[in-house]
């Protein structure tokens, strides 16, 4: 069985639950498991939003070993017993409706409005990944597990599962999802039996298309606009993102692009250049995030970007952040933001 050589940007250790992107170098399991400290720097975030923003902050995540979302800084608890380790990993908005994806002891699941609904009541893990809301449809995408003691991609359509592999001796994953009028697509990636990598790959309506046939590859995070279909990921060790299939590279070595969204002009792209060091990349050039940052979501409103991940702890935690043109909003003492969304007033 081939082993999945993916980094650890789930930046807690937790039981059951597997890395949430894509990431060819392994140092970061250590920045992750290990007792990273800041030796010394001191990280004074802010700790209040503006509240004259024109746009409502979602940020979705865990805050203390349960899953979390806040909204312009206020925190939700998704979980009444907190002594059940759970993330949450998605977050979209649809009307008054907030719906979160994520995992609740192993076991992927969704929230609308706080209201919890487990997926998968199967002995197997499960994980919700990522979420899209189209009409009375929701939709939850990320991994089964399988006999075969693997994680396949799969996901749900108002609790209903679909396997979109058929492969189920070796990991494939789930990372995004995007709904286009009638169409689904979905980002992440499959296993080549032919040349032992795995491979970046998206479904339209469940119809798989490997984005390429180099080295390893993976693909983290999708969005839509207009026509065009944007995806962020990895092809060996170099961050990048496709515009229809293509691919510009977007990092150099030892990066991987985490998360993209739209703007007016182009995409914006979140990039981890390494265990402690963040950026985005907008139309050409790279934004450097404060260092002992960790930022693998990302979204866009105006010329205003907002970054979701964490900022290094004294004591090897990380604090829930999210920085708004890099201008860290701190919003827990113990926790990361794993997915973030702005939404117009």
């Amino acid at each position: 069985m081939h082993t999945v050589a993916l980094g650890i940007l789930t930046p807690k250790s937790i039981d059951h639950m597997k890395s949430k992107k894509f990431v060819l170098y392994i140092i970061i399991a250590h920045f992750v498991f290990g007792s990273c400290k800041k030796n010394g720097v001191q990280v004074s975030p802010t700790e209040t939003t503006d509240q004259n923003s024109p746009v409502d902050v979602y940020a979705a995540g865990y805050s203390y070993n349960y899953a979390t979302f806040w909204k312009n800084g206020v925190a939700t608890k998704l979980v009444t017993d907190t002594s059940v380790q759970s993330q949450a990993n998605a977050i979209t908005v649809a009307g008054n409706d907030v719906y979160i994806a994520g995992t609740v002891f192993g076991l992927a699941t969704y929230w609308k409005n706080g209201v919890m609904t487990k997926l998968s009541n199967s002995p197997m893990n499960s994980f919700g990944e990522a979420i899209a809301v189209s009409g009375n449809d929701v939709y939850v995408a990320g991994a089964m597990g399988t006999k075969a003691a693997v994680s396949v991609a799969e996901y749900w359509k108002n609790g209903v599962p679909t396997r979109l592999v058929t492969d189920t001796t070796d990991f494939s994953w789930v990372y995004g999802i995007a709904i286009s009028g009638s169409d689904v697509y979905m980002a992440g990636y499959t296993f080549d039996a032919a040349t032992g990598f795995n491979v970046a790959t998206y479904w339209k309506n469940g119809v798989a298309t490997n984005l390429t046939d180099q080295s390893e590859s993976g693909a983290n995070a999708i969005t839509i606009k207009g026509s065009d279909i944007y995806i962020a990921g990895g092809i060996g060790n170099t961050a990048v993102y496709w515009k229809n299939g293509v691919a510009q590279t977007v990092g150099g070595a030892g990066t991987t692009a985490a998360g993209i969204a739209t703007g007016d002009t182009g995409p914006y792209v979140a990039i981890i250049q390494g265990p402690a060091e963040s950026s985005y990349w907008f139309n050409g050039f790279v934004t450097n995030l404060p260092f002992f940052s960790l930022a693998q979501s990302i979204s866009v409103n105006g010329t205003d970007v907002y970054s979701g991940g964490g900022i290094t702890g004294d004591n090897g935690n990380y604090l829930a952040t999210y920085w708004k043109n890099g201008v860290p909003v701190q919003l827990s003492h113990d926790g990361f933001v794993q997915a973030i969304l702005t939404v117009p007033k």
